[in-house]
C-alpha cells in the first residue's frame, strides 16, 4: 500500500515540494531576493551617480540592470540543485516514479519564480529610492520605452512593441535555463557546497562586470580598450543575452541610431557587429551567440551527468 501511495507523487506533488524547500533557509532570502535587490539598487545609484545625471536620453544604459536579479539566480539554482540531489527523493527516484526531466523542469519553474520576485523587488526598490533623487530614470524608462518603437504611433508598431516585451521576457528566460546548466555542471562535478557558492561568486561578480552591468564601454572613449573590454565579454553568456534582450527592448533593428540609447558615443564599437558598428546585426548575432551558449552548456550538463554515473 506504502509503494502505491509513493508511486502516486505528481509533478505537481513534486513542484510544491521544491518551493517550500527553497523558503525553509533563510539563505535563501538573502541569495535570491536581498543580494539581487542590494547589488541591483547599488549599481543604479553608482551609475546615475545617486540621481544626479539624467540618463533619459540613455534609456538602454538603465534597462542593463534589468539582468542582474537573474544573474543572482546562479545561487538559488545551484543550492537548489545540490540540496535536492543528497534528498531521499532524488536518489530514490525509481520507486517515487519520478524522471529526471520532471525534477529539473520544476528547479527550473522555482528559480524562474523566484528570480521573478527579486526582479520585481528590485524594481519596486528602485522606484522607492528615486523618490529621493533628483531624476527619476527608471521612472522615466517604463513612461517612454515605447516611444523608441511608436514612432509613427501605429497599430503595427504597438504590436512589434509588444511581441518585442515577449520576447525579451523569454530572452531572460533561455538566459535562466543556461544558468541552470551551469549549475547542474558545477553541482554534478563539486559536491562542496561552499566550493560551489564561492565559485558561483566569481561568477556573479565577472558577469556583471563583463555583462555591461557594473561596467560598459561608455566609460572609455578609447577604442581600443573599448574593443578589448567587448571582446573579454564574448567569452560569457550574459553578454550575448544582455545584448539580445537591448536590441530587443530599444527596438536597435528598426531604428538603428536607438543605440544612442545604450553607447553613448558613436565611435565606440557596438557589440556583435565585427567592428561594423552595424547596429541592425546585433539581434540576429546576439541570438546565434546565445543559442550556441546554451548548446554548449547542454553538452557539458551531459557529459557531467555521464561522467557522474560512472
Amino acid at each position: 500500500m506504502k509503494t502505491q501511495l509513493i508511486n502516486k507523487v505528481s509533478f505537481r506533488d513534486l513542484f510544491n515540494y521544491i518551493f517550500k524547500a527553497i523558503f525553509k533557509t533563510s539563505k535563501m532570502y538573502i541569495f535570491s531576493i536581498i543580494m539581487p535587490t542590494f547589488a541591483g539598487v547599488s549599481l543604479f545609484l553608482i551609475k546615475t551617480k545617486f540621481g544626479n545625471v539624467d540618463y533619459s536620453e540613455r534609456m538602454g544604459e538603465v534597462l542593463t540592470l534589468f539582468i542582474v536579479p537573474f544573474t543572482f539566480s546562479l545561487f538559488t539554482l545551484s543550492f537548489i540543485i545540490s540540496n535536492f540531489e543528497s534528498s531521499i527523493l532524488l536518489k530514490q527516484t525509481k520507486i517515487f516514479s519520478i524522471s529526471k526531466w520532471k525534477i529539473y523542469l520544476s528547479i527550473l519553474i522555482c528559480g524562474v519564480i523566484v528570480s521573478l520576485i527579486s526582479f520585481f523587488t528590485f524594481i519596486i526598490s528602485l522606484l522607492i529610492v528615486e523618490q529621493f533623487l533628483i531624476y527619476k530614470n527608471t521612472l522615466h524608462v517604463f513612461n517612454n520605452l515605447s516611444d523608441l518603437f511608436m514612432v509613427d504611433k501605429t497599430v503595427g508598431e504597438g504590436f512589434l512593441f509588444f511581441f518585442s516585451i515577449v520576447m525579451s521576457i523569454n530572452t531572460y528566460l533561455f538566459y535562466m535555463i543556461c544558468l541552470l546548466l551551469i549549475s547542474y555542471i558545477l553541482c554534478t562535478l563539486i559536491k562542496s557546497q561552499y566550493v560551489i557558492q564561492g565559485i558561483n561568486t566569481i561568477i556573479v561578480i565577472t558577469f556583471l562586470i563583463l555583462g555591461d552591468c557594473a561596467l560598459n564601454g561608455n566609460y572609455t572613449v578609447d577604442t581600443i580598450i573599448n574593443a578589448a573590454f567587448n571582446a573579454a565579454g564574448y567569452f560569457f553568456p550574459i553578454k550575448a543575452f544582455q545584448w539580445l534582450a537591448l536590441s530587443l527592448l530599444t527596438n536597435v533593428t528598426s531604428y538603428d541610431y536607438n543605440i544612442l540609447q545604450i553607447i553613448d558615443n558613436p565611435k565606440l564599437e557596438v557589440p556583435f557587429t565585427f567592428f561594423t558598428n552595424n547596429s541592425k546585426i546585433v539581434l540576429p548575432v546576439s541570438f546565434v551567440m546565445s543559442s550556441i551558449w546554451i548548446v554548449l552548456f547542454g553538452v557539458g550538463a551531459r557529459f557531467a551527468y555521464m561522467r557522474s554515473i560512472k
